[in-house]
């Protein structure tokens, strides 16, 4: 089954490679040659070589779904897709690996199905190159990595945790947006609510910023100032998934451009933080209970964010 589901998937991502230069054609021809584009705040080339290079050097067995999801949805934050970027071919690989993943049942390593955390990201994932890529083929795996990442948010071994919930949230974000099927959106989206139901509020900074992030999209309004006392993080390298969701409110927020960029600015102290030397060089340390690759990927997502406009869904 797996070398089945692999050669489908590879067959799909071919079909959709080849149609990239004549897009990209059409892109450049829209674009003014003299036009050059604004240099980014923060410069997240070496983060990224460095993910790439992690991954590449990681023996297929030793690869997880979370690793090629959280890969996979930083560089399609920082402009790759499955048709155009400089990271075109790692997009089409890991989207490959992913769906060569995904059973009836679920996501699934082995013979052992994957826990809750990665059923939701790798459906976040596919959910996201599908729609950023504009490559419809991949509909059906979406919508099946959403119906049975719902499933796993309703099991009874235990409620869902504040990283759950905020998974569960962006897949119910790009859901909406990518399936536009009512049937698909309903269960992730009854899972969300049910996950938030069972978080207590004023316990954990990081869980008070989740709900928080859930209020603003569902189009509650806040204060400004109070969106930022609740979601940005005190300090940004301790923990990437409170920071960013904590970039996620802000950029949600009607600030003026000056305020915004101040604000974003505060990441600096992120960006002092990532190692220049040695093996790990463009990465950062584990932080907030996750690995080297997750913390480096989700911080590139952090820095995309705080460079202006993303392709993700998840983010609009």
């Amino acid at each position: 089954m797996f070398s089945w589901n692999l050669r489908v998937a590879g067959a799909v991502i071919a079909v959709a490679a080849v149609l990239e230069p004549r897009l990209t054609a059409q892109q450049k021809e829209a674009v003014p040659a003299s036009t050059p584009a604004p240099a980014p705040r923060f410069d997240v080339c070496a983060t990224l070589a460095a993910l790439t290079k992690a991954t590449r050097n990681t023996p297929l067995q030793q690869r997880t779904v979370a690793t090629s999801a959280w890969f996979v949805l930083a560089l399609l934050a920082n402009g790759s897709t499955l048709r155009a970027g400089a990271s075109r071919a790692d997009v089409q690989e890991h989207t490959k690996w992913l769906i060569a993943q995904q059973y009836v049942t679920g996501f699934a390593v082995g013979t052992e199905l994957c826990p809750r955390s990665e059923q939701l990201l790798g459906a976040l994932a596919i959910t996201e190159v599908c729609e950023v890529s504009a490559c419809r083929a991949f509909a059906h795996d979406a919508r099946l990595g959403i119906t049975n990442a719902a499933l796993t948010m309703r099991g009874k071994v235990r409620p869902a945790n504040d990283e759950e919930f905020v998974l569960a949230m962006l897949l119910a974000r790009s859901a909406a947006a990518a399936t536009r099927d009512p049937v698909t959106f309903a269960p992730i989206n009854a899972a969300r609510i049910t996950a938030r139901s069972h978080l207590v509020a004023g316990k954990v900074r990081r869980t008070d910023a989740a709900l928080h992030l859930d209020d603003l999209l569902q189009g509650k309004q806040h204060p400004p100032e109070l969106t930022i006392a609740v979601t940005w993080p005190a300090n940004p390298t301790a923990d990437p998934l409170h920071t960013l969701i904590g970039v996620l409110a802000v950029s949600m927020l009607p600030l003026p451009e000056k305020q915004r960029d101040a604000q974003f600015g505060r990441l600096s102290v992120l960006v002092a933080a990532r190692e220049t030397d040695g093996e790990h060089a463009g990465t950062w340390a584990p932080a907030g209970g996750f690995d080297r690759c997750a913390t480096t990927a989700m911080h590139a997502i952090t820095l995309a964010l705080a460079n202006g406009e993303t392709p993700l869904l998840c983010a609009k």
